[in-house]
């Protein structure tokens, strides 16, 4: 597992970053994700996933387990017959985690 140095920039803290590599069946996406996607765009993403292949990590919140980012990936990489990706897991500070993307 990698792990990266604190960073401070713009106000934004992350005590740590590590990347790892889970099954997809062990990510439990946030209930919270305010984005949705139509079939003709999640199709257009499917594409992309498959002509460059998967280049940007799913990133999970360490204390919650949630997937923070990249729920519409999950969903192709689920529907590709993918089993496991890497992902980044972030850990964040007290004062980053009130905000929404912590919960």
């Amino acid at each position: 597992m990698a792990k990266g140095k604190k960073a401070e920039k713009g106000g934004a803290k992350v005590a740590s970053v590590e990347v790892d590599r889970m099954p997809l069946a062990e990510i439990i996406p946030a209930a919270y994700n305010p984005r949705t996607i139509d079939e003709a765009s999640l199709a257009g993403l499917s594409r992309s996933v498959e002509e460059f292949g998967y280049v940007e990590p799913l990133i999970i919140n360490k204390r919650s387990g949630r997937l923070v980012s990249g729920h519409q990936r999950l969903k192709v990489l689920a529907r590709q017959g993918v089993d496991e990706v890497d992902v980044i897991v972030v850990t964040w500070t007290t004062s980053v985690r009130r905000r929404s993307m912590s919960r």
